[in-house]
């Protein structure tokens, strides 16, 4: 998930005649194109940096710019390598394209504005403050002693972030270099027709065409040879048909005006000419307008006359299925959408308004800037109208780390520089990052901030998200991953490419404190690619990736495979006390090749031996379950490490996509969750029956081989298991699972038990099926949530709100904690939908502390039903238990007076009876407190009636009442309660007799 994280941190002015900009991949460079130049620009900083204006010859000769294309190309992001050379495409209004080079030179970091009237007059040439000099006598002496103790490299070990000792490694790690950038036309390209779309093949010098001819031409720049597929002598196909070049599958989406979905390849014929082959997908209900493909997963967005409509592909072997998902978006006005490099949100931009949307990829808001400015709409002063500015934008574009945005305002004067937060593990741990902090949301509902160590700091600047494809050719070109992790002693660890960082404890309790990083050395001669990693207890588990060199390059095996790599770090925590300890690879006590990849892994907790379980998903089709326990009671003991168990998933590989699996989830020690990266949420379950328990000593998960998959729901953003601790021992699993905007909540084992009652889900004989499975819903308005959690006992879904505030003229988005109580929807659940006792209830969650106010909150919601069934259900869950009478009063205090004839008609009391079943309670907080409420009532209906003149609010009855709490009160010593009481019944009897009466009984 990703969100806003501040208001525009930089902003730009925009040269005259914008049409398009893109990022320039696997560089720092922006690229900007108005209708007669290319400028070139620094990514974070917005820097200019070369620009390159076209004569106006080629302008009358080639027509003007109109749209801008760059090509993906892989490179080895675990070492943070860029690019030196690449292209940029330009297409033209007469439908030329302009092939324009781009030399970029990391060496020198001196930047060049030209007049853009004479190329050749240099108006700026300057250097960063941050840059060295070409040679320095201090600098070669501090390179020399750093390679002879650290043996080349300038990691330090124990690095204090915030101290001002750190400052010149962080100027020598962080700094960011603007590199010289030169920029050439190169060629020119005449095409025979109007260019529809126009696409750059992957780590390809081919480019792709459609034109009106209703032609495909697949050109090589490099070859100069074009292949050219006419359309129209395809049977299948139709004109104005929408045509997608999908980039990481190689073939063609097409849509026709049949609202048929085809899948079009390039195929060889026998005599090796080539040719279009199509397989038919799915018939739409509606027109299309457009087509977005998700440039991470098999997801599309297709565009109808008011909505955004969601649909994923499957490719299962030779079988091609398309189905939908959800409708994600909708409105009625012109809008154009786009996705982010990582794929998880996209961006809905409303053409006529100019408002726009961060979505998540199943639909959940993120960042509406309509409500950003919501607040601010009436305000006259101008100034603070152009503080927002960026709410309103013609085109958004997201940066390739998905960090940033770039948004270019309404009148295409300015470019805002935005910038994003990220979290890893929703619903989980929630730690969020941007690129210069680590956020954490704390016990006391605040935001924890920890500076990141500048290495990663400049990683982030430099990441990106998408590295060409899984080709041939780039197979041996390592894609690194960012992983930020917490574990249980409020340690953080963070790993990129060959690095990783352990904190010493962020917190104790409620108290922060200072953060000291350890940075790994590798002593080894292999570098390594650490794309994840997993705290186990006190120690680290790192998932390195590495390139097999035995094996040939045939073609038909992956030559990337991981390592399981343990090392012992429960040391690390005590570097605050000053601690002996270097992060390096003497810590590795165990590491185990696999000989293929490490799809995904996940920590479980062994309470039967007291034990941790590793969980993985590998490459060729197995999970593989590691247990970890220690030889001993101390910590300096040994690790037991042993293989417990290895599951063949061969035999339902043609009905799960095991390689989109995003996350995976154990249950009880037998059962599995996964959760594609398409949204499909599926339960492998073992077959195992309670009395086929063996005793082996090694866990339940050896108990049966039997395994079934079933299907759970779709458009899942992410799952959580949580062990809910209901009080006196009962702690129940819970699976918490969370679509667009709302989240489900399952209980484990009533999930396992009926699973087979979801909807299209083939019955099996001998199963009867009475009712689907319901979960607990929890809807979601305005919070964006971080994670599911008990909390002294109260479950609730906290998260955060945006808030806006506008603080010595200038604008300030920041992030307010929030939460929402759930545990009344637990309650809500096991009493409407798993139809369990009122007895029953009140058992599970009387140990609660919050118990009776979630009572208090489902009278409220279902008063106002029209059926009284629903009401009357929850009063007699309230009348047994201990409180029920203080939950009726401050109900009765917060509901307006026309529900009262409808709450004691079901009570069977009248108000008057209810109030003396309180005083021979003799309590006196309650009988005060429902005397108040009483007595508003008799004011305001009675009066309703009845004119004040003509009756008297309070009769014989309501006096005798009135005393009779006085006398409470006296007894009890409740003299504010006394004095509070006088006030409000002078209002009410003015006359003041019953204020004498009063007197005498307190005297």
């Amino acid at each position: 998930m990703t969100w806003v994280s501040s208001s525009p941190l930089l902003l730009v002015p925009l040269p005259k005649g914008f049409v398009d900009f893109a990022t320039v991949p696997q560089t720092p460079l922006l690229a900007i194109a108005t209708d007669t130049a290319l400028l070139i620009h620094h990514a974070s900083s917005l820097v200019p940096i070369s620009v390159h204006e076209r004569s106006s010859e080629c302008l009358e000769s080639h027509g003007r710019s109109v749209q801008i294309n760059v090509r993906q190309v892989s490179v080895d992001t675990s070492r943070l390598d860029q690019l030196h050379a690449t292209n940029v495409f330009v297409q033209t209004e007469s439908n030329y394209i302009l092939v324009y080079h781009l030399l970029i030179n990391y060496s020198k970091s001196l930047y060049e504005i030209h007049d853009k009237k004479n190329d050749d007059e240099l108006l700026q040439n300057s250097l960063p403050l941050a840059l060295l000099s070409k040679f320095s006598l201090t600098s070669l002496l501090k390179s020399a002693t750093k390679s002879i103790l650290q043996g080349g490299l300038n990691i330090v070990n124990l690095e204090n972030v915030e101290h001002f000792n750190n400052s010149t490694n962080d100027d020598e790690q962080r700094n960011d270099v603007i590199p010289l950038v030169k920029v050439s036309l190169v060629k020119n390209l005449k095409m025979n027709g109007v260019i529809k779309s126009l696409w750059c093949k992957l780590n390809s010098q081919t480019l792709l065409f459609h034109n009106d001819n209703e032609e495909i031409q697949v050109l090589n720049l490099k070859t100069q040879r074009c292949e050219v597929f006419k359309l129209d002598d395809y049977e299948w196909f139709e004109p104005h048909s929408l045509v997608l070049y999908d980039l990481t599958k190689n073939h063609f989406v097409f849509v026709n005006t049949s609202m048929n979905v085809l899948l079009v390849e390039i195929a060889h014929e026998e005599d090796d000419t080539l040719y279009l082959k199509r397989i038919a997908l799915l018939k739409l209900d509606k027109p299309a307008k457009s087509i977005q493909h998700n440039p991470q997963f098999d997801l599309f967005l297709i565009e109808t006359d008011d909505s955004y409509d969601l649909y994923k592909i499957d490719y299962l072997g030779k079988k091609h299925s398309m189905a939908f998902i959800k409708r994600v978006v909708t409105s009625k006005n012109l809008t154009s959408c786009h996705w982010a490099p990582c794929g998880s949100f996209f961006v809905v931009t409303d053409l006529k308004n100019g408002y726009w949307k961060l979505i998540s990829k199943f639909g959940a808001t993120l960042f509406d800037s309509e409500a950003i400015q919501s607040d601010f709409n009436k305000t006259e002063n101008l100034g603070l109208k152009q503080l927002f500015d960026f709410c309103r934008s013609s085109k958004v574009l997201v940066s390739p780390s998905s960090l940033a945005l770039y948004i270019i305002d309404s009148q295409k004067k300015n470019v805002h520089f935005i910038l994003l937060i990220s979290s890893q593990d929703l619903l989980g741990d929630a730690v969020l990052h941007d690129q210069t902090n680590v956020s954490l949301l704390e016990a006391d509902y605040s935001f924890h901030k920890v500076p990141l160590i500048p290495h990663y700091q400049r990683v982030l600047t430099k990441y990106h998200h998408i590295n060409g494809t899984s080709k041939r050719l780039s197979s041996r070109k390592p894609t690194a991953h960012f992983i930020i992790r917490k574990n249980f002693a409020n340690q953080l660890s963070v790993s990129y490419g060959d690095r990783i960082s352990v904190s010493t404890p962020i917190s104790r309790g409620l108290e922060a404190q200072h953060a000291l990083w350890y940075n790994f050395v590798n002593h080894h001669m292999e570098s390594m690619n650490i794309i994840n990693h997993h705290w186990l207890g006190g120690n680290l588990v790192l998932i390195n990736r590495f390139v097999r060199d035995d094996i040939d390059d045939d073609g038909t095996v992956d030559l990337m495979a991981d390592e399981v790599v343990v090392m012992k770090t429960a040391l690390s925590r005590l570097g605050s006390g000053g601690v002996n300890f270097r992060l390096d690879t003497d810590l590795i006590v165990w590491r185990h090749h696999f000989k293929a990849k490490i799809l995904n892994a996940d920590i479980q907790n062994d309470e039967e031996n007291f034990s941790k379980l590793l969980v993985l998903i590998t490459g060729d089709l197995k999970i593989v379950i590691i247990e970890f326990n220690k030889l001993g009671g101390n910590e300096d003991n040994k690790l037991g490490i042993s293989i417990r168990r290895s599951i063949h998933l061969s035999s339902i590989q043609h009905k799960l996509a095991i390689p989109l699996i995003a996350k995976m989830v154990m249950a009880q020690q037998r059962h599995f969750f996964f959760l594609l990266s398409n949204g499909d949420l599926f339960l492998l379950k073992n077959q195992h029956l309670e009395g086929d328990n063996a005793p082996t000593g090694r866990g339940l998960t050896q108990t049966n081989n039997m395994y079934e998959l079933v299907k759970i729901c779709n458009a899942v953003e992410t799952i959580h298991m949580n062990n809910i601790d209901f009080g006196c021992g009962k702690v129940i699993p819970h699976l918490t699972v969370k679509t667009g905007d709302e989240i489900l909540i399952y209980k484990t084992q009533e999930l396992v038990d009926s699973v087979y009652t979801f909807e299209g889900v083939a019955k099996h004989p001998g199963i009867e099926v009475e009712q689907s499975l319901r979960p607990i819903k929890v809807c979601l308005s305005s919070m964006q949530a971080l994670k599911t959690q008990q909390v002294d006992g109260a479950i609730e879904v906290t998260g955060f709100e945006y808030q806006t505030i506008i603080k010595n003229e200038h604008l300030i988005v920041k992030h307010r904690p929030s939460r929402q109580l759930i545990l009344n929807k637990f309650i809500q659940h096991d009493l409407f939908e798993s139809n369990l006792e009122v007895t029953n209830i009140v058992n599970t969650y009387k140990h609660i502390p919050n118990f009776d106010y979630c009572l208090e909150l489902l009278l409220f919601d279902f008063i106002d039903e029209q059926s009284d069934s629903a009401f009357e259900r929850v009063m007699r869950l309230v009348s047994i238990t201990d409180k029920a009478d203080n939950i009726y009063v401050n109900l009765l205090r917060k509901i307006e007076i026309c529900y009262w004839h409808k709450f004691f008609k079901l009570l069977n009391e009248t108000p008057l009876n209810f109030m003396n079943r309180l005083i021979k309670s003799q309590d006196v907080e309650l009988c005060y407190n429902y005397l108040i409420v009483y007595l508003n009532f008799k004011r305001e209906y009675e009066s309703a009636e009845t004119p004040e003149d003509d009756q008297a609010l309070l009769d014989s009855k309501d006096r005798q009442i009135i005393l009779r709490i006085i006398d409470l009160l006296k007894s009890s010593e409740s003299w504010d309660h006394c004095f509070e009481l006088c006030r409000f019944v002078k209002l009410l009897e003015p006359s003041g007799e019953l204020l004498l009466q009063m007197r005498t009984h307190i005297q």
